[in-house]
């Protein structure tokens, strides 16, 4: 499965999880079976509150998670509605994060309890 993770920068697995995903630098795209790897530049990244348009990048990346350590409501309402699952991880690569997907130790962030502006 495909996942993605908001990072600082562009070391792939070894880069750092950026704390809220709208405003990262980069996104590792991740097999989380392949442990493949590509990295993408956010084109995005300046952009007003809830202008965020996280499906416009990931759509032709076939995603099915994001990993993160934040994430606005609107970001997660139109990834849960492009069939995108988040997941809030507390780990600090991007790596450790895909590990703790892999071994079902993240949880599901919803609309509900996600961020509700820049802090």
């Amino acid at each position: 499965m495909k996942v993605c993770i908001p990072t600082a920068g562009n070391e792939g697995l070894e880069a750092t999880v950026y704390n809220h995903f709208g405003s990262a630098p980069f996104f590792v795209i991740a097999d989380s079976e392949s442990q493949d790897v590509e990295i993408l530049e956010n084109q995005n990244l300046h952009h007003e509150h809830g202008q965020c348009s996280p499906t416009h990048l990931l759509d032709s990346h076939t995603i099915k998670a994001v990993l993160c350590q934040g994430m606005g409501k609107r970001a997660v309402m139109k990834l849960q509605e492009a069939g995108i699952t988040v997941y809030l991880t507390g780990t600090n690569t991007a790596g450790q994060a895909l590990k703790d997907f892999t071994e079902n130790k993240l949880l599901t962030l919803d609309a509900s309890s996600a961020c509700s502006g820049h802090h």
